[in-house]
This record gives structure tokens, C-alpha cells and sequence, in this order.
């Protein structure tokens, strides 16, 4: 029989990872540290308006494979760094202030991805 107090702990865990993770990413909305869209994601970050040392991509764990192949693989040969989180395209855009779902966020404040980073 599994251990149901390790896995509702490690649940519990899990949820308030990702409620630290939503908290941060709405405080750099607030501020306009935050940018959506792919296309957006992928030109800052070839312009090194995003970089490995104030910038960080978030991509949602529903967000299409090749849409996830396609940012990782840009933020990798421009050392930005790049993870998926375990919250879906509905909730990242709604808590990140988007006009709807959004795929992939990049923060661009350095204190914020400093904070986010020890969290991933």
C-alpha cells in the first residue's frame, strides 16, 4: 500500500512551489518585467534584451512540444535559461495578466529570476 502521507506531502509541496512561482511571475507583471508570446520570447532574447543574467523563460506544461523544442532551443544557444513549470497555459496567462492563455513567459528583472531560479 503506498504511503498516502508522503504523497499528500509531496503534493502539498508541489502546489506551494507553484504558488511561490505564480506569486513571483504576477509581482513582475505588476512591474513590466514580463513578456509573452514565442515569437516576442524568442526576438528579445536573440536582441540580448533578455540574457543569462536577468532573464529567464518559463514555458507552461501544456504548451505544444514544438513550440517548446522551438524557445529552448534559441534560449540554449544564447545561455538564457529555460524550464518548463507545472502550470498550465490558462493559469499562466491569467496569473501573469495576459489577454488569455500564454504558452511561455520571460522575466527580465534580475532580482525576480534571481528568486525564481532557487524555486525551479
Amino acid at each position: 500500500m503506498p504511503d498516502l502521507n508522503r504523497s499528500w506531502k509531496n503534493l502539498t509541496e508541489k502546489l506551494d512551489k507553484n504558488n511561490k512561482i505564480l506569486g513571483l511571475l504576477g509581482l513582475a507583471a505588476k512591474a513590466g518585467d514580463i513578456i509573452f508570446g514565442t515569437e516576442n520570447i524568442i526576438n528579445l532574447i536573440r536582441a540580448n534584451k533578455i540574457n543569462f543574467r536577468s532573464g529567464l523563460v518559463l514555458i507552461a506544461n501544456n504548451t505544444a512540444e514544438r513550440t517548446k523544442r522551438e524557445i529552448c532551443i534559441i534560449a540554449k544557444e544564447f545561455n538564457v535559461p529555460c524550464a518548463g513549470i507545472e502550470v498550465s497555459t490558462e493559469e499562466l496567462g491569467h496569473r501573469t495578466g495576459a489577454k488569455g492563455s500564454a504558452a511561455a513567459v520571460a522575466v527580465k528583472n534580475k532580482n525576480l529570476t534571481s528568486a525564481l531560479k532557487k524555486l525551479i
